[in-house]
């Protein structure tokens, strides 16, 4: 629970200032560091970003009567009128990037570890 709330939180303030991208290094760090197991590293990585992002989508949707939303929708999925595409797609990716990176961190540390024979 505690690198979730980790790497959420440190994501949704790294992204105040720099790209969005910027949660693979967090989630890879916070796993590298926190993560027990594999499942848990991209369960942790996934839920965390796709929390972040989802909530801020949620936010800027409703913040603007859900124009952005439905325009982009209309734009890449030609589908018009449909903000619930875009609410849902982009915290799918995002939750990918995080779980995969996330996943990375704990392989990562595993080639470290010493071998037990």
């Amino acid at each position: 629970m505690a690198p979730t709330l980790i790497i959420a939180l440190l994501s949704a303030l790294a992204q105040l200032i720099f790209p969005w991208w910027i949660i693979a290094p967090i989630a890879f760090g916070v796993c590298f560091w926190q993560s027990t197991t594999a499942g848990n590293a991209f369960l942790q990585g996934t839920a965390s970003v796709t929390l972040v992002w989802t909530a801020y989508i949620v936010f800027l949707n409703i913040q603007n009567g859900g124009v952005l939303a439905s325009r982009l929708g209309e734009l890449l999925f030609k589908v018009p009128n449909s903000p619930a595409i875009l609410v849902t797609l982009a915290p799918l990716i995002g939750g990918l990037v995080g779980g995969l990176s996330g996943l990375a961190g704990f392989y990562v540390r595993q080639l470290w570890q010493p071998v037990r024979r």
